[in-house]
């Protein structure tokens, strides 16, 4: 699964494994990768409604990674222009904390 994450949602899109080389071969581009809706993500700043919506964000992602049989992660890390991290991978960093402290799943 892929998650780009942005100020205001995560994207998502997700490709089955091919069960061997072969399979890869005879699979179409566009039958490898889907797209699903983006997850609406809106950083709170009151601590209470915080909590209630990361662990709506969790809760909603952790479905999606049982329906799916998601086995890993590809996470989007937007670099500068110049090539350091800025408060864009800052922000990519906090939603992954949240999501692996409210996910019942680890990131390894």
């Amino acid at each position: 699964m892929a998650m780009h994450i942005t100020d205001f949602k995560i994207g998502l899109a997700y490709a089955s494994p091919p069960s061997s080389a072969k399979d890869i071969r005879n699979t179409s581009k566009n039958d490898m990768v889907h797209t699903l809706d983006s997850t609406p993500y809106m950083p709170i700043f009151k601590k209470a409604n915080r909590f209630h919506e990361n662990v709506r964000v969790a809760n909603e992602l952790e479905e999606i990674i049982h329906d799916l049989n998601v086995e890993a992660f590809v996470v989007t890390w937007p670099i500068e222009s110049n090539g350091r991290m800025g408060k864009k991978c800052g922000k990519v960093l906090q939603v992954l904390d949240v999501l692996a402290g409210e996910l019942k799943i680890h990131f390894h």
